[in-house]
């Protein structure tokens, strides 16, 4: 061991809270897709917040425990991360599909939507309230391969703004 790894444990020992604060609370993402006619908004929980969100939600009594929602409760597990806002309307999803996962454990749904009118939409994320207090998102919106907006959201920065025109 050097010298800054015992100075490291040394004043990590002395200050016990230190430690809870590094322990990194997560992150998701949401990939948002706008054509010409529709969005896809898509939106990934890693392995371990996956699990915490599916316990959350099942505690909220809306689904039960399980490693994937019954297809029943799909667009109400997808409505409760995230939503797209027009306006003060909330638009309706057209199509919601759970993916198959790219690492073990992870959760991804995929929600489609018409093209909203208007200059703009809203993306706003939901699921804070039943992810660990610190979790990020990684939102970002493209258009091809033009990006339109991207931002980190947390509990209270939770909206990213998409310009269409």
């Amino acid at each position: 061991m050097n010298l800054r790894s015992v100075l490291a444990a040394a004043l990590l020992s002395l200050f016990p809270s230190l430690r809870a604060v590094a322990h990194d609370p997560g992150i998701s993402s949401a990939h948002i897709e706008v054509s010409s006619d529709r969005v896809e908004l898509t939106m990934t929980l890693g392995a371990s917040d996956a699990g915490l969100f599916q316990e959350a939600f099942a505690r909220s009594g809306k689904a039960k425990k399980s490693p994937h929602p019954p297809a029943d409760q799909l667009e109400e597990v997808a409505r409760s991360l995230g939503e797209l806002q027009s306006g003060k309307v909330v638009l309706a999803p057209t199509k919601v599909s759970l993916l198959d996962p790219s690492e073990p454990g992870e959760f991804s749904v995929r929600v489609c939507y018409d093209l909203p009118r208007g200059e703009r939409f809203e993306y706003r994320a939901l699921g804070f309230g039943l992810l660990p207090r610190g979790h990020r998102q990684l939102a970002v919106a493209l258009r091809g391969s033009k990006t339109l907006a991207e931002s980190i959201l947390d509990g209270k920065n939770n909206v990213l703004f998409v310009p269409l025109k």
